[in-house]
């Protein structure tokens, strides 16, 4: 069993793609989310006052999604990965920059997406991204954020249910898709000593090098990272594992 920390309604598409190819998978629920309201001409009229529209994640394309058919044709749209591109083409149409290699705010900055001498406005949910903010901060780049919805830790919430998924002896690998994610499980973990022991048995699966980096600073060394943020790369990654 391969356990998905994406929110619901995107980990249902991998559980699927996973079934299909006879690879049992099951929903691990990390992030509460809840959104904000907002009037829509209005945050029309305040992203075409920007040059580039940073959307951070898959949820907050899903939000946006009504109003990007309203946005200036010269608007730039980035995204932090091929992955996140191709869920924003396949759901709206619209065409993204994305950095061509990893994904991620080091990406981003590495591909000079994110530069100074334009503007930018930041769409995606609360807390910020620590990194990204320092580094407009620091290198004086016009900015501002747009909060759309905020993230707490449901699985510490919910830890008797927590521990309930992730400690049945079936899973074999969780699927970590963000940096966020990670961190929640690393807080359930130094609560739980079943899950703390769980996640030193079973393979985490990473999507990007940022997701790798702390969990091996929290000391797990039975890490899994995937060749990019794609679902088929994620299926690539078990199929290896299963024929180990």
């Amino acid at each position: 069993m391969y356990l998905v920390t994406r929110p619901e309604q995107q980990a249902a598409v991998l559980i699927n793609l996973l079934e299909q190819q006879q690879i049992k998978a099951k929903s691990l629920p990390l992030m509460a989310i809840k959104y904000y309201d907002f009037e829509l001409e209005n945050l029309v009229s305040k992203i075409n006052t920007y040059d580039n529209l940073l959307l951070t994640s898959p949820t907050t394309i899903d939000c946006l999604i009504p109003l990007l058919g309203k946005l200036k044709p010269e608007l730039d749209v980035i995204v932090a990965g091929k992955s996140s591109a191709n869920y924003l083409l396949d759901k709206s149409g619209v065409k993204a920059l994305y950095p061509e290699c990893g994904s991620g705010v080091a990406e981003l900055i590495s591909a000079n997406l994110i530069r100074q001498g334009t503007s930018y406005l930041i769409a995606g949910g609360l807390p910020h991204n620590q990194q990204l903010a320092v580094y407009l901060n620091i290198n004086k780049i016009n900015h501002d954020f747009i909060d759309l919805y905020q993230r707490t830790n449901s699985a510490i919430l919910n830890l008797a249910q927590t521990e309930k998924i992730i400690c049945d002896p079936q899973n074999i690998g969780i699927i970590i898709t963000s940096s966020s994610l990670a961190e929640y499980l690393y807080d359930c973990a130094q609560i739980s000593h079943c899950i703390l022991q769980t996640l030193s048995k079973v393979y985490l699966i990473t999507l990007h090098p940022n997701i790798t980096k702390k969990l091996s600073q929290a000391g797990f060394s039975n890490i899994v990272e995937t060749d990019n943020a794609s679902n088929q790369a994620i299926i690539n990654t078990i199929r290896k594992i299963e024929n180990e």
